[in-house]
């Protein structure tokens, strides 16, 4: 039955929204059954939240071409080899994702001259308080997601639209009323779902 929920939001998501690309962000290690869910709920990108993530990411390009989008998490603490058929890696403080927890800015720093890439997107804690400190680093953009959450508690978060704008300014970007587009996410919020998307 959540497929099905997924689906039809991800369908209407696209009839109004057209440009929308709907993301898998998933713990999932078995790329058969990463690649049975892109194709039933028509993703147009993955986002693979583990360690050692190459071997399906290589089998999902070699399957999806660039039809699709890949993004790889690595953290700090592990021993990662890039993989160059990912089109984004994603750079965060932990695995569990959506904690708020900041990535240290000195650590940080030398980090990214090692690793010499240009397709790295921040996560770990980045929100409109101390973006602006993170802004002179050599990375594509930033993943924003547990700072703009509202603040309701309980079984759904919300975006908070205020927040995604304010941290966009702060940014340099400006938003015109053309521009107010939705965005979602369908998750577990507590992350403790047995039965993994």
């Amino acid at each position: 039955k959540r497929l099905s929920i997924i689906k039809s939001c991800v369908k209407e998501l696209r009839t109004f929204f057209p440009d929308t690309i709907p993301v898998l962000v998933t713990k999932e290690e078995d790329a058969n059954k990463i690649i049975e869910l892109i194709n039933k709920i028509e993703f147009g990108a993955v986002q693979l939240h583990y360690s050692k993530s190459e071997d399906q990411i290589s089998k999902l390009r070699g399957i999806f071409g660039d039809q699709i989008k890949i993004f790889q998490v690595i953290t700090m603490d592990q021993n990662f080899q890039l993989n160059s058929d990912a089109d984004l890696t994603i750079l965060d403080k932990s695995f569990l994702g959506g904690t708020g927890k900041q990535i240290d800015l000195s650590s940080l720093t030398s980090f990214l001259d090692k690793i010499s890439s240009n397709k790295i997107l921040l996560a770990g804690g980045g929100s409109m308080n101390n973006i602006h400190d993170y802004s002179h680093l050599k990375i594509s953009g930033f993943d924003i997601q547990s700072s703009v959450k509202g603040v309701s508690v309980g079984k759904f978060q919300n975006t908070d639209y205020n927040r995604m704008l304010d941290t966009a300014k702060i940014l340099g970007y400006t938003v015109s009323d053309q521009d107010r587009q939705v965005g979602f996410a369908i998750q577990d919020i507590l992350q403790n779902n047995s039965n993994l998307l």
